[in-house]
């Protein structure tokens, strides 16, 4: 079954702007994390290359059409692959992109998301570090990253755990509560608060200062960048994707 997440925002986004074409990748039999870490990261470089073909062909279709990508997890970094091969997408939307295997000092870092993958890159973080969790399955505490991948990087309670999510996978999955309830709510999710310092592997900052403002998710613009941190509580936003 196709994941509901997907389904909501494609409905919200049309909603909102029924002029839009959304098309929907579901990759989840090569997603799967439980088939192989390894596999799975080397997997979003194949599937990058061929969404980055068929997004070459809609170009040259339609040459003055705005190319705009949003993945989570894995799909962050097939994202980047698609980018950086076709050199079309207007705009990538990294939701809580994936660590194990990318993230680590003698990990996959050239084949992360990264700024130059498109004309402007946004990336919200929710399960970059976990220090008082750690899971029997999965030998990592952590689904996403600290790390900074885009022009503007968006840290809800510092990238960590999130409040009222049960885990890391409920922490991961919290970013997609987030994005698809901005779609409905412009100028909600506003905040001028930038970290004092940059995350790194399992380093996460803790510190803020004042800066620019900046809108978090489906409205977040081309010119904002930095690293911006705005705290959320449960009660705020719902829990749908555990």
């Amino acid at each position: 079954m196709e994941a509901l997440w997907m389904k909501d925002m494609q409905n919200l986004m049309v909603e909102e702007d029924p002029t839009q074409t959304v098309i929907r990748c579901d990759w989840k039999q090569g997603a799967a994390w439980h088939i192989s870490i390894l596999q799975t990261a080397a997997t979003t470089q194949s599937v990058g290359e061929w969404l980055g073909d068929v997004a070459k062909k809609i170009k040259v279709k339609k040459p003055g059409i705005k190319i705009h990508g949003v993945g989570h997890s894995l799909g962050a970094h097939l994202l980047g692959k698609a980018g950086r091969s076709s050199g079309v997408f207007s705009r990538i939307t990294g939701l809580d992109p994936a660590g194990p295997d990318f993230e680590e000092p003698d990990g996959a870092r050239d084949k992360m998301l990264s700024k130059s993958d498109a004309e402007f890159v946004d990336v919200i973080h929710t399960n970059g570090y976990d220090e008082g969790f750690w899971p029997n399955f999965y030998p990592v505490n952590h689904f996403g990253t600290l790390i900074p991948l885009g022009d503007v990087d968006f840290y809800p309670n510092y990238g960590t755990e999130q409040p009222g999510c049960s885990g890391i996978g409920g922490s991961h999955s919290r970013v997609l509560d987030y994005y698809n309830y901005t779609i409905k709510h412009p100028g909600v999710l506003t905040t001028n608060q930038v970290l004092d310092g940059t995350p790194g592997y399992e380093k996460p900052v803790k510190k803020t200062k004042r800066g620019r403002p900046a809108e978090m998710g489906y409205y977040c613009k081309r010119g904002y960048n930095g690293l911006y941190y705005i705290s959320l509580a449960p009660e705020q936003i719902p829990l749908k994707y555990k």
